[in-house]
């Protein structure tokens, strides 16, 4: 069974030779943990879009104990680690409490909006503040 929605990426983690387990928040299935296939390999189909604070659409398969990435398109990257450090780890621990406050596939539309919303201030504000939640 195919299912596509959007969805944040919370955590990327190395998997065996060439794959990746990732765990994204996504608006129509709440927490998801996959493995992308073939994601570190050099022609790779999937790029950037697996990477942590990007939010995009995916294309999951249903496996029999781990659900499959088969297509990610980006929509937007919210931070660059190398070049918004501040931003960054803000975002890095905003991404951080959700992974660990959530369930597997517990639905929350509003937490999902949340987050991309305070994705969004974190990434266009300049409030000095914001060194405070690093």
């Amino acid at each position: 069974m195919l299912y596509k929605t959007e969805g944040i990426v919370l955590k990327s983690m190395e998997y065996e030779e060439a794959d990746k387990i990732v765990t994204i928040y996504t608006k129509n299935y709440g927490k998801i943990t996959a493995i992308a296939k073939g994601v570190r390999k050099t022609k790779s189909k999937f790029g950037s879009s697996l990477e942590i604070l990007t939010h995009s659409v995916f294309l999951f398969y249903k496996g029999r104990n781990i659900d499959i990435v088969s297509q990610a398109e980006i929509l937007e990257s919210f931070f660059s680690a190398s070049k918004e450090v501040i931003k960054f780890a803000c975002a890095a621990n905003c991404v951080e409490v959700v992974n660990k406050l959530t369930e597997e596939r517990e639905i929350n539309i509003g937490l999902f909006n949340l987050l991309k919303e305070v994705l969004h201030y974190l990434r266009e504000s300049n409030d000095p503040k914001l060194l405070t939640l690093a």
